[in-house]
């Protein structure tokens, strides 16, 4: 028995639990108390981990603060790579003077060394042109160096940003590192706390405050046999309820998409009649009781929602699901219950207890008690004493009233129902069955039929029986 929607709930770390959420009656929550979607439902000490977020979250202020800091110094140096481009532009203008400067010197020069030949110029003026023409060359050579200057300091000053814009990544990524930080460690608390995913029922709770919690080294399926012992909360939706069963694939029992199928809890189940010793068809020749002995007064019913197409190869069964249409409230997640499928139906069938049918050699019978007419003790035979009953032996001239002779007769089987056999030949209507004691008998035993008390059964005609 399991819900389709149901989820374990498990601390992922170890601590002590310092709280349980209260349930409806105010007291900490017990199995079978109703829950809400996101209801915070218990979680373990947690302030170290508070602590580590506390600390994760410092290192991302101070990454941000380095990063408006680094933001600042790589504006500086933007600026400083600008002012200093400025400085070469400058200067190589300058260069273009003297450069101008310079040839013009120099065309003076040469015209004034051709008058100088003629006798025009005197010596002091080509003096004066040949000086000219070494300043503008000295000025040119001066506004050249100015220019290599300010290359250098625009290469300073871009290397200088390179490596700003470097340290202003470097403080990104620790703000991206110390984030991260923070998300893990909030994780981290996420992890130390248990909400209800989904609004349901406390299938099984195992935490009580002020005990150490410790993982169990992982999250076990719902369906497993320790999880009800071992997870912290089991939640399900009663809403949603499915049995799945085995069915033998032997082919013998053929389930269908649709059937109605009956559910009996461990609780409704009776305990098995006292002549339950041997499987049908067993050959050891004892008798056996059906172990469904009564059918409950409100059954849980369901219908197949989905049968497996592939063999279990280990059971040699076909997995089928029951989806529960009445009476899920009676169930819980994990119950182990017993499903039986209404695989066909027979009208106006003649039908006897379950309890009434015994196998003796693989053969079934039914002990019929045909009620006497004259004195017991004149059969001479002994007769077995059944519950409540007083015995009537050779000599006894009790009333006869109430004395039944038994016939063990073969039957032959039809379908079963939830507490009824089908019989289709050996019993006829209104004959009156054993239903216990039958170990003790054999055919043409005297017996006393007790009225009240469960242990004589008439066969009946219903109008209809749903058997399985």
């Amino acid at each position: 028995m399991q819900a389709r929607r149901f989820r374990n709930l498990s601390f992922d770390l170890a601590g002590k639990v310092t709280f349980i959420a209260q349930g409806p009656t105010g007291q900490p929550l017990q199995p079978g108390d109703r829950v809400r979607a996101g209801q915070l439902l218990a979680a373990v000490d947690d302030r170290q981990l508070q602590s580590d977020r506390d600390q994760a979250q410092a290192r991302v202020t101070e990454a941000q603060q380095e990063q408006v800091a680094r933001q600042a110094q790589v504006a500086v140096a933007q600026a400083q790579v600008a002012q200093a481009q400025a400085q070469v532009a400058e200067a190589e203008a300058q260069v273009n003077r003297s450069r101008s400067a310079l040839n013009l010197a120099e065309t003076e020069l040469r015209r004034y060394e051709g008058l100088a030949q003629q006798g025009i110029v005197s010596p002091s003026d080509l003096d004066v042109r040949r000086n000219q023409v070494q300043d503008a060359l000295a000025g040119l050579r001066a506004t050249e160096a100015r220019v290599s200057a300010a290359q250098g300091e625009v290469s300073a000053a871009r290397a200088q940003q390179l490596a700003t814009e470097g340290q202003l990544k470097a403080a990104g990524a620790r703000i991206t590192t110390a984030e991260a930080g923070v998300a893990q460690a909030t994780l981290a608390m996420e992890k130390a706390k248990l909400y209800a995913p989904f609004d349901g029922l406390v299938g099984h709770l195992n935490l009580r405050l002020g005990e150490y919690y410790v993982p169990q080294g992982g999250t076990a399926q719902l369906d497993q046999a320790d999880g009800a012992g071992s997870v912290p909360i089991v939640l399900y939706d009663p809403m949603e309820l499915v049995v799945e069963v085995a069915l033998p694939a032997d082919g013998q029992l053929q389930a269908e998409l649709g059937q109605v199928a009956f559910v009996l809890t461990q609780a409704s189940e009776p305990e098995l009649g006292s002549g339950s010793g041997s499987e049908p068809g067993s050959g050891l020749g004892l008798e056996q009781a059906n172990p469904v002995q009564s059918q409950m007064q409100s059954p849980i019913q369901g219908r197949v929602m989905a049968i497996a197409p592939a063999i279990d190869p280990s059971l040699r069964s076909r997995q089928v699901t029951i989806a529960i249409e009445r009476g899920g409230e009676l169930l819980q997640h994990g119950d182990w219950v017993t499903a039986m499928v209404v695989t066909a139906t027979a009208e106006a069938a003649v039908t006897v207890p379950l309890e009434a049918v015994v196998y003796r050699d693989r053969q079934p019978y039914v002990f019929v008690a045909d009620a006497l007419e004259k004195d017991v003790s004149a059969t001479g035979a002994s007769m077995p004493v059944l519950p409540g009953s007083a015995s009537v032996g050779k000599g006894d001239r009790r009333p006869n009233r109430g004395l039944a002779l038994t016939q063990q007769r073969p039957v032959q089987l039809g379908i079963s129902g939830l507490t009824e056999q089908q019989i289709l030949s050996g019993v006829g209507v209104g004959e009156a069955v054993v239903v216990e004691g039958q170990s003790r008998l054999a055919g043409n035993m005297p017996v006393q039929l007790l009225d009240g008390l469960g242990t004589n059964w008439s066969a009946e005609l219903p109008g209809k029986s749903d058997l399985n």
